[in-house]
């Protein structure tokens, strides 16, 4: 079944009512409207997806959509609407201030991770290009997609737990094992723990736990910050995922409560020979011992994807 990985069309509405609101930014407006910024929520066009060779448990694709930042010289926002369309493989979001890379979805990682690392090379904005989870106040997110349905019933796009809307008995195990794991990323300082608590007490309380939205049929957890600061983060990050969403009452009963980078690796290590993706992380990432996994979210991440690192 083809799913529209991370083109869920909301922002439109979400910026229509931002530019009713007194006093809104003429620019963003003018930007809207030359633009031609499609009506809010319709289909759109299917990426292609990626192949990775290999044995992997996962029955399901895996798809992202992480966020990011554009940094002035003197360390403000700058609009990202400025240099991307709306949609597309790099585009905006949160009417126009950040920017998202959207690469196909796979049901291997390595192959997303290398995707990214094209559109980090591709991408000719100025300026500092920041990820983590939320600088100068604007909330930043990792979402991670899964190629199955998490609710009982379709919501409207754009919606989901928040919205209070009802999930299947997958979504509910799925998305129990991914809290314990980002939980666990947090406490290890690997998703940035500081900034992610920051975030939760925003406004909107984006990065909640238990964050799931439907996204054109798929399941698409928004809990993790933007794990685009590096490239053995987002590895680690997606590949944990998409562990704990194919293995839930595994991945739960491992992590729940985990503070242990040790007990994390010997999670991660159980998949290895069923696995090709737990199997490099646990090479290339885990044996190197948690510092390796530590990375300043708060760096400008253009020139940490030159070398994937795994």
């Amino acid at each position: 079944m083809p799913y529209n990985w991370g083109y869920a069309a909301r922002w439109p509405l979400h910026a229509q009512q931002q530019a009713a609101a007194p006093g809104y930014n003429v620019f963003v407006q003018a930007a809207m409207q030359a633009a031609q910024v499609p009506a809010p929520f319709q289909e759109l066009p299917l990426v292609p997806e990626l192949a990775e060779e290999g044995d992997m448990i996962n029955d399901f694709k895996v798809g992202c959509d992480p966020e990011f930042l554009i940094l002035t010289p003197q360390g403000g926002t700058d609009y990202a609407m400025k240099y991307f369309p709306h949609y597309g493989e790099i585009g905006y979001d949160h009417g126009g201030r950040i920017a998202e890379f959207r690469p196909g979805p796979s049901k291997g990682v390595l192959p997303i991770v290398k995707k990214i690392q094209t559109l980090v090379n591709k991408t000719t904005a100025p300026g500092k290009l920041r990820a983590g989870a939320i600088c100068n106040g604007e909330p930043l997110g990792g979402h991670v997609h899964f190629g199955f349905s998490s609710f009982t019933v379709k919501p409207p796009a754009g919606q989901g737990t928040k919205q209070g809307h009802m999930m299947n008995e997958r979504g509910v195990k799925v998305t129990k094992a991914l809290d314990a794991l980002t939980k666990t990323l947090e406490h290890l300082d690997i998703l940035p723990k500081n900034e992610s608590v920051q975030r939760r007490q925003g406004m909107y309380g984006y990065g909640a736990y238990g964050d799931v939205r439907d996204c054109n049929g798929h399941m698409e957890y928004r809990t993790m910050a933007s794990w685009l600061y590096d490239p053995k983060v987002a590895f680690l990050c997606l590949t944990a995922a998409k562990l704990a969403a194919a293995d839930p009452d595994g991945a739960y009963e491992a992590l729940n409560g985990c503070t242990s980078f040790k007990a994390l690796g010997n999670w991660i290590e159980q998949y290895g020979n069923k696995d090709v993706n737990a199997k490099r992380a646990v090479e290339k990432l885990v044996d190197k011992g948690l510092p390796y996994v530590q990375v300043d979210p708060t760096v400008d991440f253009k020139g940490r994807w030159g070398e994937l690192g795994v």
